[in-house]
């Protein structure tokens, strides 16, 4: 199964607008691939600027928010979420990396995968 579709199966819709928006990211990946002249440095920083980094930006504030307000029948909803938002990120990443020059998914991934163990403890903690 494509991951945008188990992405859109497995959304906890009352969040459905803070996951990951993987298929905006997949589908400037392919169109620039696609278009002539291929990747560019211009695509490059504006995929990691204006793409990457706001919808990094948007799953990370939304975990900090709730975390700070969590109730305990959202606890799994939220290791839910961000269990799909790592995969999603991961994903991405390693197309970018596949179908591009540049190198992004090991600056994210560490961070992610750090970041993410975190929240995850104070999440549990906080019970």
């Amino acid at each position: 199964m494509k991951f945008g579709l188990h992405l859109s199966q497995h959304i906890y819709l009352p969040w459905k607008h803070q996951y990951i928006n993987y298929d905006e990211l997949k589908y400037f990946l392919k169109d620039r691939q696609l278009t002539g002249g291929g990747w560019t440095f211009e695509d490059e920083i504006y995929f990691n600027k204006q793409l990457i980094d706001k919808q990094f930006e948007k799953v990370n504030c939304f975990i900090e928010t709730k975390i700070n307000h969590l109730s305990l029948e959202e606890v799994r909803p939220l290791l839910d979420f961000i269990h799909l938002n790592t995969i999603g990120f991961k994903k991405i990443l390693k197309k970018h990396d596949k179908w591009t020059e540049f190198t992004l998914a090991h600056k994210y991934n560490r961070y992610w995968d750090n970041y993410i163990t975190i929240q995850v403890f104070k999440s549990i903690w906080t019970f």
